[in-house]
């Protein structure tokens, strides 16, 4: 059924020439034109005039493949109910906006596109290596030095040390769950790279306990999906996006359904996770 979706959706174009296209339109601007940051939005957050122009080339190029499709984007208005929909693009077109204001590197675009509360299609571009990694259909496909997209290899993600990828700032109850771990190196990272992480075997889990915004993490969900990673709540069960919140729960991100069982806890997961 999802393959019938972007089939349908893409309707005989080049999926891979799509976002190729797309993504380097979005390099070019930011190669070309210096960075200025606008204001704060009303939550507080940064946005520079760079998050409106990116967002405006992913929306022009997605609405074009398919006018009825909705698209959810950070930057532009929304209702919560938006989210109950049954097919919808969710866009981030500066995932680390702070971090790109201030001159760093790791931000990234992102773009999902949603069916029935699941990642089907996930894209992660970023712009200062000029680098993409777009799943869909259970395949991932990353960027070469070239541009060009290729399959990635997938491995079985074996470690004797895991490397746990987190936020820059994280909160107090992923901090102890992270200090739990008997044996780990901790990365951390802003935007939507932990999950590239993720997929390329850097690094084997993601824990995040405390709230973000569902389009910082549905691209990179799609990623983990297609290699065989999974994105599970508190309960265990695998989160979905249909419900009218654009927040996320608590979550593990894993690049295997076997990471957890391989990783010695001091006291047992379940008192963080069931």
């Amino acid at each position: 059924m999802q393959n019938d979706i972007i089939n349908k959706l893409f309707n005989g174009k080049n999926i891979e020439n799509f976002f190729l296209d797309l993504v380097f339109q979005c390099f070019n601007y930011l190669e070309n034109n210096k960075i200025k940051k606008l204001q704060n939005k009303h939550d507080g957050t940064p946005v520079s005039d760079a998050d409106i122009e990116i967002d405006n080339i992913l929306y022009d190029s997605l609405s074009r493949l398919n006018n009825k499709i909705p698209i959810i984007s950070e930057e532009r208005v929304h209702s919560n109910d938006s989210f109950l929909f049954e097919c919808y693009w969710l866009i981030d077109p500066i995932d680390g906006t702070r971090e790109f204001i201030s001159g760093g590197t790791e931000f990234t675009i992102n773009v999902c596109l949603i069916y029935k509360g699941q990642p089907i299609l996930g894209l992660i571009a970023h712009p200062p290596k000029k680098k993409i990694w777009l799943s869909f259909e259970k395949h991932l496909l990353v960027s070469d030095k070239s541009g060009y997209l290729n399959p990635i290899i997938k491995s079985n993600f074996i470690f004797k040390t895991p490397n746990i990828v987190t936020s820059k700032y994280t909160d107090l109850e992923t901090n102890n769950f992270i200090d739990n771990i008997l044996k780990k190196n901790v990365i951390k990272l802003s935007s939507s790279l932990k999950f590239c992480y993720l997929v390329e075997g850097k690094a084997c889990l993601y824990p995040r306990l405390s709230v973000i915004k569902k389009w910082d993490i549905a691209a990179g969900h799609a990623l983990i999906n297609s290699v065989g990673g999974s994105l599970i709540k508190k309960d265990g069960k695998d989160y979905t996006y249909d419900y009218n919140k654009d927040t996320s729960s608590p979550f593990l991100a894993t690049n295997n359904k076997d990471t957890l069982k391989n990783i010695t806890f001091n006291t047992p997961i379940a008192s963080y996770f069931t």
